[in-house]
């Protein structure tokens, strides 16, 4: 799992944590996930739907530019899929595709700085590199998923599946229950309010990355602007 912060550091008062995330599956249940690892709804959290992995690469300055200039969040989070952009040929490897990620941010950031529509700016931007995928994240809690009748069969839990399970998708596809679709925002919520994420994280090094970003943002928030 590749993760970095990238930093920048402006006075600002206080503003909700904001979310680029590529698809319908992660903008419909992020929401629910996240307050699943804060251990609380009362956290003003905005997202924006990027609509495909391809759009965060080529257009990570437009989303940015949207979220912030919108709602002027203190914290952002930007979060993509390995698999895609290995499979769309943007990048070879979790280390390339956060170096590119990286150097848009920081054009970005040098782009609006000064500019009063875009401020105040965020505090920090945080990269997020899902491995290899967001349904990677459900399969760390096959329990979960047993537990609501998804499956069509009692499945042992994979140990680390970010790179146990090569193709989460076909995996999940070929074992999720007659009418269930990951594709599908609403199935996707139903999976999500299975799974725990203090159980995903022993399985999954990458939702453990997310879940301890995620968690620390939020304690840093409190600490600084309360709640």
């Amino acid at each position: 799992m590749c993760q970095a912060m990238n930093s920048v550091v402006h006075s600002t008062p206080c503003r909700p944590i904001g979310f680029i995330v590529e698809g319908e599956g992660e903008f419909g249940t992020y929401e629910r996930l996240i307050y699943k690892i804060i251990g609380t709804s009362n956290c003003s959290l905005r997202l924006s739907n990027a609509g495909g992995a391809g759009n965060i690469v080529r257009h990570l300055d437009r989303e940015l530019g949207y979220l912030v200039k919108t709602y002027h969040p203190c914290l952002v989070f930007v979060t993509i899929d390995l698999k895609d952009v290995i499979k769309q040929g943007v990048c070879s490897c979790c280390r390339e595709l956060h170096t590119l990620l990286k150097e848009k941010i920081d054009n970005w950031s040098a782009s609006v700085a000064g500019n009063p529509a875009f401020q105040p700016s965020p505090e920090a931007i945080t990269i997020i590199i899902q491995i290899q995928a967001y349904e990677t994240w459900l399969i760390a809690d096959v329990n979960g998923l047993c537990s609501g009748n998804c499956l069509t069969a009692p499945e042992p839990q994979p140990a680390s599946v970010d790179h146990a399970i090569a193709e989460p998708c076909t995996w999940l596809h070929e074992r999720l229950v007659t009418g269930l679709n990951t594709k599908k925002p609403a199935h996707m919520k139903k999976l999500f309010s299975l799974v725990d994420p203090h159980i995903m994280r022993n399985n999954s090094s990458s939702f453990d990355k997310f879940f301890r970003e995620v968690n620390s943002a939020y304690t840093w928030w409190c600490s600084k602007y309360g709640t």
